[in-house]
């Protein structure tokens, strides 16, 4: 049993240690976000015309140009969507940047990171999404 509370503990340290450096990176991150100065700019038309076209040539209902900050996700350009921003905690996109590899869902009702999602269960009612 002691061996079983070494090990755990040291899962604990190396756990912690992960998100010390994790929460180091995100700070980073939001640090250039502000520094890039998008975040509640006004619209671009480089952008629009790039979510029109996404959307257009792949038929998906919705297409957007997402930053996550802090506290909320903001759309930089948007089609298909009439919100121009959601809390992070109902945004798919946080998701998104905690890894290096496209985020694709097939139905998120049935994924359990989504499946009680307000943008699931709600109004525009997303059933699947890709993130890049």
């Amino acid at each position: 049993m002691i061996n079983i509370e070494a090990e755990v503990g040291d899962r604990d340290r190396e756990d912690a240690s992960l998100l010390s450096m994790l929460d180091v990176s995100e700070a980073q991150r939001l640090a250039v976000l502000r520094d890039v100065r998008l975040l509640d700019s006004a619209p671009e038309p480089a952008f629009d015309i790039t979510v029109q076209l996404l959307k257009q040539a792949t038929g998906v209902q919705t297409a957007l140009v997402s930053l996550v900050d802090a506290d909320r996700q903001w759309f930089k350009a948007r089609a298909g969507l009439d919100v121009c921003q959601t809390p992070r905690s109902a945004a798919f996109c946080a998701h998104t940047i905690r890894q290096t590899e496209t985020l694709w869902i097939e139905d998120a009702r049935i994924d359990p990171r989504f499946s009680s999602n307000p943008l699931v269960t709600g109004e525009p009612h997303i059933l699947s999404l890709i993130h890049i």
